[in-house]
């Protein structure tokens, strides 16, 4: 979070949400009640005015993090609208308001996880991979605490296992912190019962040929992948790929992900395999 060149604007980045609503929490005290103007700026920035008190500069591509993980509210999509910043007065006074507006705001940045680095490198591939093989089955995620083929009902059942062992403030300040900063969330008990953060698995039988892909983030923000191919001639043709490491009918990339281009390669070595 910086000042900005461009009138009195103040950059939004995901990293630092928990400034932007320091500045929101000064606008609270004032009153609860603000209107507030999206403003169109250029095809990748807009900015979010609070009467005529507080601007932010937001990415268009944050803008679902904003409002999430800021206001606690689903995206605003009108040019106008009135919302509430009475969560961050309880939120300033302490107390069973305080618990809960940072129940409020756990929830919300696990929703919006998968919008930043790291994560997002990992759903881009899950998404590159229902891209290219739509017909693909979904397999249910053990090792990670958000399945990011069912994220609402994940985040869902992790908030319950928080909300019934440890609403305290402190151990949701901590685990905030921790997201925020990106260290290990694996100190943190909840988070801790698995070894990834979010992830997802699918499998899908391709002109006869079975592929298992997983993807993950771990509770430190490693992601890893994996992809099992029972078929020897396309492992055969994979591996000439300096990109990837194959052990056996496993074949892991050598960087972070596979990433977008590789996904696209596979599918047509599996197509013109014949």
């Amino acid at each position: 979070m910086r000042e900005t060149t461009t009138g009195d604007a103040i950059a939004y980045l995901p990293s630092g949400f928990t400034d932007a609503r320091g500045y929101l929490r000064g606008l609270a005290d004032k009153k609860k009640l603000w209107g507030i103007q999206i403003l169109d700026m250029s095809p990748t920035s807009t900015h979010v005015k609070f009467e005529d008190a507080l601007t932010f500069k937001v990415r268009k591509r944050h803008t679902n993090h904003f409002f999430s993980n800021v206001l606690g509210i689903a995206p605003v999509v009108t040019p106008n609208a009135t919302v509430t910043l009475e969560g961050l007065v309880n939120e300033a006074k302490g107390g069973d308001g305080s618990v809960i507006q940072l129940i409020s705001e756990l929830r919300a940045t696990l929703m919006s996880l998968r919008f930043s680095e790291p994560y997002s490198l990992v759903v881009g591939d899950v998404k590159s991979w229902w891209a290219y093989f739509p017909k693909s089955n979904l397999v249910k995620v053990d090792s990670a605490l958000v399945d990011l083929n069912h994220v609402t009902d994940s985040v869902d059942k992790v908030m319950g296992d928080v909300r019934a062992k440890y609403d305290d403030r402190g151990y949701l300040e901590m685990v905030l912190s921790s997201l925020d900063s990106g260290t290990s969330l694996a100190v943190y008990p909840v988070f801790s019962e698995k070894e990834n953060l979010l992830g997802a698995r699918m499998v899908t039988t391709y002109n006869g040929v079975v592929l298992q892909f997983e993807a993950y983030c771990s509770v430190e923000g490693v992601p890893s992948e994996r992809l099992v191919i029972d078929d020897e001639d396309v492992l055969e043709l994979l591996s000439n790929d300096k990109n990837v490491m194959i052990v056996k009918h496993t074949i892991y990339p050598k960087g972070k992900i596979f990433g977008y281009n590789f996904i696209r390669k596979l599918k047509t070595l599996v197509k013109e395999r014949d």
